[in-house]
């Protein structure tokens, strides 16, 4: 959806660009955000979400042992 979108907002409405296409400004940029841009944004969002996040040392302690007790659940249930 979000390739879709972007390639309707350089002007592909009625078409898809096809490889014999001259290359545009347009499709240079969209591509340059699509596969850059995004991935940017989501380590940013990323980042803010660590800095924001109130997980202690304690608590981590915890998540981590009752990951240990699934795994190992799961191992014995093979």
């Amino acid at each position: 959806m979000i390739a879709t979108s972007a390639v309707a907002l350089i002007g592909y409405t009625e078409t898809m660009p096809q490889p014999t296409d001259t290359l545009t400004g347009g499709i240079f940029w969209m591509t340059m955000a699509l596969m850059y841009g995004f991935p940017l944004i989501g380590w940013v969002i990323t980042l803010i979400a660590m800095r924001t996040c109130n997980l202690e040392k304690e608590d981590m302690a915890e998540v981590q042992k009752r990951i240990a007790e699934k795994k190992a659940a799961a191992m014995q249930s093979q």
